[in-house]
């Protein structure tokens, strides 16, 4: 596929491909790029069908004007098991039906009396992993040679090198820092993986703030960023905030909240379908305040209003106040008190990770990915500031701590680390975290009405959804640059 083609697929026939898109660069560099520990795809030459036992894994080629027969990655062998499939992707529709029917009737008789074979940790170096089990949240040590479930999930500390063997004899490194499923690390399963939506794009760009913090307390801690009014123009916050969020504090929260240069109007409102219900208000020079209003009810949706004393418009407002909460002049957060069912199962949780085998690295990542999946975001920075101020963490650590200020709604802090998180993939070669980050900056843009940037990014994330074999998640990104183009 040349780079003309990308033009037509999936209903952007006519839309403009940037001519720094590297599509024709696709398959180099991904077989160039070892640090994932993928195998190349792609065979030449002539193929013969392969003997039992042989591994190879080959996309459709052509020579001259030849078409060669080939198969795709579903020839399965694997070594510990008897389970064999294959699917023969002839070019010769005789041939293909033919070696199809024969080789479908020989599989019917290997499955009658085997087991599919799993995924199995073939490698785990210079760090702890742990698997999840299946079924709950508790973890389990991923040593060489045990077998991973198609259901669950692996977790390489910081410092892990780790390499599963797929079912189709395909190495794959998982990526250190990141809780992977199956799907992730073993594409060729065809198990469904997590995509990110279109939704919460299209909502931020409507002017809707998809996201609502979980909070553990009744009387909780609350916080927010620097507002731009403190500033003579944008671009001193935008600098004050890429400095504040590249050297990531370790302190978190605590030592990006220090007292601003004007006094703030701190609201907690109760939102009662399109209306906000006033409940408590105060007046502060910090970056922090502990709500001691009313307790937090667990079914209700509040809202957190920071602005200046002298604001005439409430933030996110009308035309007026929306206009200045994407711009930044003011702040505004959904919340809500988990409920009781949900915090227990939390606190079950964290007992669980933390009377289990794992070491401290792996087990904060652990607790991290469980409170994230909670909504808990502010608990994620607590968890892994000592991680990230401690420095050199792989990309996926950066992206879970971008991705966590993003959601709380603190832009500029959550830009700059996922700024950060995509270059140290890129160093890496970890495209999985790449994509992720590059996600979390079209959902940026969007929200600061920047959609011709917000495109660009989709652009340079449809090219390492490539590298990834994730067709739902091209899919959608296919689908967002029709519709914010």
């Amino acid at each position: 596929m040349n780079n003309r083609e990308w033009g037509s697929i999936a209903g952007v026939s006519g839309q403009h491909v940037p001519e720094s898109f590297p599509v024709d660069s696709f398959a180099k560099e991904y077989s160039d790029n070892k640090t994932i520990g993928r195998e190349a795809r792609g065979c030449s030459g002539p193929l013969n069908p392969p003997m039992l036992g042989d591994f190879e894994v080959c996309s459709p080629q052509t020579l001259g004007n030849l078409s060669v027969p080939t198969w795709d990655s579903v020839i399965t062998s694997e070594k510990r098991g008897a389970w064999i499939t294959f699917d023969f992707l002839y070019k010769t529709p005789l041939l293909g039906f033919s070696l199809t029917l024969v080789l479908s009737i020989l599989s019917l008789g290997v499955m009658a009396n085997t087991a599919i074979a799993l995924p199995w940790v073939e490698r785990s170096e210079g760090g702890s992993a742990a698997i999840q089990n299946s079924g709950d949240t508790s973890y389990r040590p991923a040593s060489v040679g045990a077998q991973i479930g198609l259901d669950e999930a692996v977790l390489p500390s910081p410092r892990a090198r780790m390499v599963v063997r797929c079912p189709n004899n395909t190495r794959s490194r998982v990526v250190p820092g990141r809780i992977s499923g199956i799907g992730l690390i073993c594409p060729n399963l065809g198990i469904a993986r997590r995509s990110r939506g279109e939704n919460e794009v299209l909502a931020l760009n409507n002017g809707t703030f998809p996201y609502v913090l979980q909070v553990l307390d009744e009387h909780p801690m609350l916080a927010w960023p620097r507002l731009s009014e403190e500033f003579s123009d944008g671009e001193g916050l935008q600098l004050e905030a890429v400095q504040r969020a590249a050297q990531i504090s370790p302190a978190g929260f605590d030592e990006l909240s220090q007292p601003s240069l004007q006094t703030y109007r701190v609201g907690v409102y109760r939102v009662e379908q399109t209306q906000l219900e006033p409940i408590w208000q105060i007046e502060t020079i910090e970056n922090s305040v502990e709500y001691d209003g009313p307790p937090l009810e667990p079914e209700g949706i509040y809202s957190l209003i920071v602005d200046t004393t002298d604001a005439e418009t409430l933030c996110g407002e009308g035309d007026a106040g929306l206009q200045r909460w994407r711009s930044g002049e003011c702040f505004r957060m959904n919340f809500q008190r988990l409920d009781a069912d949900a915090a227990m199962a939390l606190s079950e949780t964290e007992t669980s990770i933390n009377a289990g085998a794992l070491d401290a690295e792996t087990s904060v990542l652990a607790l991290a990915y469980a409170y994230r999946e909670a909504g808990a975001y502010e608990q994620v920075i607590k968890l892994i500031a000592p991680l990230v101020g401690a420095g050199d963490q792989p990309a996926a650590v950066y992206e879970l701590w971008a991705d966590s200020y993003w959601r709380l709604g603190w832009v500029d802090e959550a830009k700059a680390a996922f700024e950060r998180a995509e270059l140290v993939a890129t160093r890496d070669g970890d495209f999985q975290t790449r994509l992720a980050a590059k996600l979390g900056l079209v959902e940026i843009a969007a929200w600061q009405m920047q959609s011709e940037t917000a495109v660009n990014y989709l652009w340079e994330a449809l090219r390492d959804a490539s590298y990834e074999q994730d067709q739902d998640q091209a899919n959608v990104i296919l689908q967002l640059i029709r519709k914010l183009s």
